[in-house]
């Protein structure tokens, strides 16, 4: 895996950081971030399943399905799922986003 993720909609590459500082709600039931890329200014969704990012497009509802486009697994990376809000540490740091 990279120590970047690309966004599938124009290849910009991303650490981390960049991903959960550029993240601003979360799809808890699918284990996912939205991401609003700085780049493009597109937005995508970041599955943050057993530790890996992985950069997904929908391609169906209900359900939903979806392709996995690109994956980056940050050393010390955590996550924890709640009902209404998606949290993640990561250097130290607490990132908190609430449920759309």
């Amino acid at each position: 895996m990279d120590e970047k993720l690309k966004c599938h909609h124009c290849e910009s590459e991303f650490t981390a950081e960049q991903i959960l500082a550029g993240c601003h709600y979360s799809y808890p039931q699918m284990e996912a971030l939205g991401f609003i890329c700085t780049a493009c200014n597109k937005a995508s969704q970041i599955r943050v399943r057993g530790g890996t990012f992985q950069s997904i497009e929908v391609i169906s509802a209900p359900g939903p399905e979806w392709v996995i486009h690109d994956s980056l697994r940050p050393i010390g990376f955590e996550y924890r799922i709640d009902p209404e809000w998606v949290h993640c540490w990561l250097g130290g740091k607490h990132y908190e986003f609430k449920s759309k």
